[in-house]
């Protein structure tokens, strides 16, 4: 096997090896879920409150409007308009996923596994659908994103 193939492998099995580790782990002693459903509650709170609302793309169209001399406006209103993608999907799903656990609301299989991700500190894979590249765990993901969109203010 390649030197590049073999490292590759075994990166890849690291990963499978420590995800099966945080899945098999417990997360309190055997209390009950509503101890687990408070973390996930509080940790809901804590990522909402870090992410601010949408940008108003038409404002920044009117601001910043595209011309030749200014390539980067481009840019500037389409990542505001993938970022809001991103903040909508965040928002959305931790709404929901606090409904889900009083109970307002079924909870989804891709909830669920979104969930289990954050309470293993790992960006859930609907979050990531719209998100930049990001290796990062979920706090530091979410100290990422914070001052991406403090940039952009």
């Amino acid at each position: 096997m390649h030197e590049n193939a073999a490292i590759t492998k075994e990166i890849g099995e690291t990963n499978d090896t420590l995800g099966a580790i945080l899945s098999t782990m417990q997360s309190s002693g055997g209390g009950g879920s509503s101890n687990q459903d408070e973390i996930m509650t509080n940790l809901a709170n804590s990522v909402l409150d870090d992410i601010p609302d949408i940008y108003d793309v038409r404002a920044a169209e009117i601001a910043f409007p595209v011309s030749y001399s200014q390539s980067m406006n481009t840019v500037l209103t389409q990542e505001l308009a993938r970022f809001n993608n991103l903040i909508n999907t965040i928002k959305a799903s931790l709404v929901d996923l606090k409904r889900a656990i009083l109970g307002e609301i079924l909870m989804s299989n891709e909830m669920e596994a979104a969930m289990l991700s954050m309470m293993d500190g790992q960006i859930p894979g609907m979050w990531l659908k719209e998100s930049f590249p990001s290796l990062k765990p979920l706090g530091s993901y979410v100290l990422d994103l914070k001052e991406r969109l403090n940039f952009f203010d």
